[in-house]
């Protein structure tokens, strides 16, 4: 079901949710060597039991168990990415430490859908629609096996296998974007509508793939060589520029054009 090298020792990311642990039950009933972490940000009265609830299961199964409480309070800041930013310093503390192959999280396909639904939606230029299976984040490679699952099968998994898991409430409330998006459409979406979105996320990504490469091969180094791509091309040729530079560098095709416009303009460029 899982493909994933046996041969590897693996750090599982779990929330406790139905998809982390539908994660964990396919490692264990697979055979493959892995342990877990787990971080309670202390931002719901359930996280201290949801942690404690983990923590035995860990022991029955004998899963190594690792788990960090936030005691700061976050006060003043993006919440989302502080957590973010909090959880994968940790985990590539324990990889580093324990010398383990990679962090398996467990995103599946609702949340490539939605994550590609909010980046049409937000009309920034990005370099890649919806998640990639394999990737780099704080210089650990993170691995997502769970994207050809949806949601419901991952809570049925643990149903039909007898896995406990908790419902983070924070989850069901409309108030944000990925919410809404997530109840409204993605959980509406009969298996035709999902496959739609799929091959439409698939071909995308072999445009961007095709393009990227043509940008890399051409080399359009001077400003000039930049300013003579066509629209889209140039937009992504910036992009393409920019990530190397900085890696989460964003731009909009708003503002792509803007610059496009700068060298044109008799103006001096003060504001750029």
């Amino acid at each position: 079901m899982l493909n994933l090298n046996k041969k590897h020792r693996y750090l599982l990311g779990c929330s406790y949710g139905p998809d982390s642990m539908a994660l964990f039950a396919m490692l264990k009933n697979e055979g493959y060597i892995f342990e877990v972490a787990h971080v309670n940000y202390n931002l719901r009265k359930e996280s201290t039991l949801e942690e404690e609830n983990l923590k035995a299961y860990c022991a029955n199964e004998k899963v190594e168990f690792h788990h960090l409480k936030v005691l700061e309070p976050f006060k003043g800041k993006n919440i989302e990415k502080a957590c973010r930013d909090i959880r994968y310093t940790f985990f590539k503390k324990i990889i580093k430490k324990r010398q383990l192959d990679g962090l398996l999280v467990g995103h599946h396909q609702d949340d490539l859908i939605e994550t590609y639904l909010m980046q049409i939606r937000r009309r920034n230029l990005v370099t890649y629609f919806g998640i990639r299976e394999k990737t780099i984040i704080n210089n650990i490679r993170v691995i997502r096996p769970l994207l050809t699952f949806s949601k419901e099968e991952l809570v049925e998994y643990c149903h039909a296998h007898n896995v406990p898991y908790a419902i983070d409430k924070s989850n069901l409330t409309e108030q944000y974007l990925r919410n809404r998006i997530r109840h409204q459409i993605v959980a509406q979406l009969t298996p035709q509508q999902r496959e739609k979105y799929l091959t439409e996320i698939r071909d995308k990504n072999q445009n961007l793939e095709a393009m990227f490469a043509k940008i890399k091969r051409e080399k359009y180094e001077t400003n000039k060589a930049i300013l003579r791509l066509k629209e889209d091309e140039f937009l992504y040729a910036l992009v393409f520029k920019g990530r190397k530079l900085k890696p989460d560098f964003k731009l909009s095709k708003k503002q792509g054009l803007e610059v496009r416009k700068i060298p044109a303009s008799k103006k001096a460029n003060v504001a750029v």
